[in-house]
């Protein structure tokens, strides 16, 4: 839980809401993550 929480907050509200993901290297390497994290469930 703690993972997706964790995404969550990168992608959604820092990303989306605030808009505070300013660097491209940081996207790339969250929605990496956030891929990695979807296929456990695969």
């Amino acid at each position: 839980m703690r993972d997706f929480e964790s995404l969550y907050d990168t992608l959604h509200i820092a990303g989306y809401y605030k808009g505070l993901l300013y660097n491209a290297n940081i996207v790339k390497e969250v929605l990496k993550a956030t891929k990695e994290f979807i296929d456990k469930f695969k």
